[in-house]
């Protein structure tokens, strides 16, 4: 029998990896099957976990009628339990989003442009920086001082890669080194976040860390629609950005 064949109900016996004995062959009944786990209950009254990666082999097992029977009820036993454990845990992870919901409320109730920058920031402060290939980046909400708006926030996307540069003195080739290692970026940030609007490189620049090893700076400026009305949806969309990048960035490596 394949692993991956392995349903709840399933009387089984079960060759198993592990440090002690009397888990390397189990006979029982199967309560759950998780992503990478079965949840099993031995012919002994146990509950136990066992971990896909360590299963040796899965085989049908017949029991006796009486202890065939006696299984089933301390199956439905454990189910009970199961099922009130995983009804707890699913509760406790609604915790932080009812406490999300009531702080995003209050502020709501009291919405400002200045506002949302600050929690904007705040909220994403652990997230901020990404990567597309070799770049890094880095963003920031702002409000632009030359441009007075209730309804829009400017983020702003620094970009920087490290490299060593030998020939130092020479501007023309300094010049070649900032377009080879700070190439215009925009259509690639835009792909991931076409919710920006007007955005645009507003400088680039190379920064020496030490004799021979330089950084190579962009900042793009942009600016992103923001109301009361749409702040959850805006912001929901900057996570699944995020979240679409790091998912990229994980299936490259």
């Amino acid at each position: 029998m394949n692993i991956n064949d392995i349903s709840a109900n399933d009387r089984l016996e079960i060759e198993y990896i592990s440090d002690d004995p009397f888990k390397r062959n189990l006979k029982g009944i199967v309560l759950a099957v998780e992503e990478n786990s079965v949840i099993f209950i031995t012919d002994t009254g146990e509950c136990i976990t066992l971990e896909k990666n360590n299963i040796i082999s899965v085989k049908k097992n017949n029991f006796d009628k009486e202890v065939s029977e006696s299984l089933t009820k301390c199956k439905n036993y454990y189910a009970e339990i199961y099922s009130l454990e995983t009804k707890l845990k699913e509760l406790k992870e609604k915790r932080l989003l009812y406490i999300q919901s009531m702080t995003d409320s209050k502020f709501l109730a009291k919405f400002n442009i200045e506002g949302a920058k600050n929690f904007l920031n705040n909220y994403f402060k652990d997230r901020k920086q990404f990567r597309l290939g070799d770049d890094v980046f880095e963003f920031n909400f702002e409000i632009d001082s030359d441009f007075d708006s209730d309804d829009e926030l400017s983020i702003r996307i620094k970009a920087y890669k490290k490299f060593e540069f030998y020939n130092t003195e020479n501007k023309h080739e300094l010049d070649r080194a900032l377009e080879t290692y700070s190439p215009n970026k925009t259509k690639e940030l835009l792909l991931y976040f076409p919710y920006i609007k007007d955005l645009f490189i507003e400088k680039r620049f190379l920064q020496r860390i030490s004799d021979e090893i330089f950084t190579a700076n962009a900042i793009y400026n942009g600016t992103i629609s923001l109301t009361k009305e749409n702040f959850i949806e805006v912001r929901k969309k900057i996570e699944n950005s995020l979240k679409q990048i790091k998912e990229n960035e994980e299936k490259s490596l």
